[in-house]
């Protein structure tokens, strides 16, 4: 009881005192939440760290940040919204395979602009590991959801997704489609 006590003074301490932080410090300070017993404040911290740490194209670190805070998360929609946030970066960081299997896991899920956002990552990793009919199928529904949620920049992101998947698979009359 009294180490968390101090914890949590250090951790409060640290916040309202040190303006600008490094990127260090929200990783610190998710330690010392953690440790205080208080995964609700540690969680955004640790979602900081990871952000931080994907900007700076550190894989493995921003892996281990999310599923930090994914083992602290007791609700099931922050859940699935660092799930998708951990898949994003391994797609963003070139990890396509890694993604790809995380995404196809929490597609089912997601609904709205988080399945849209998805669909585009996943024919992303699809067309990173040469998967042409998986491209092709997760291009066709990104389309359709876009349409259906009236984002004109998503609609342009699954014919992009459609065209590569054409081309990667050149059969007859793909070219001219």
């Amino acid at each position: 009881a009294i180490r968390r006590e101090r914890h949590a003074a250090v951790a409060a301490y640290v916040e309202s005192s040190i303006q600008g932080a490094t990127a260090t410090l929200p990783a610190i300070l998710a330690h010392h939440w953690r440790e205080a017993g208080e995964p609700k404040r540690a969680i955004p911290h640790l979602l900081t760290a990871a952000d931080a740490a994907r900007r700076g194209w550190a894989k493995e670190p921003v892996v281990d940040l999310y599923t930090r805070a994914l083992e602290l998360a007791d609700e099931d929609d922050l859940r699935r919204r660092i799930r998708l946030q951990r898949a994003l970066a391994l797609m963003e960081l070139t990890d396509y395979t890694r993604a790809a299997e995380e995404l196809q896991e929490l597609l089912p899920e997601l609904e709205g602009e988080d399945r849209l956002e998805a669909l585009i990552a996943l024919g992303q990793s699809y067309v990173w590991t040469e998967r042409d009919t998986d491209t092709l199928e997760t291009a066709a529904e990104a389309a359709a959801l876009a349409v259906e949620l009236r984002d004109e920049g998503a609609v342009a992101a699954a014919l992009a997704l459609e065209s590569q998947g054409l081309a990667m698979r050149g059969a007859e009359g793909d070219l001219d489609r």
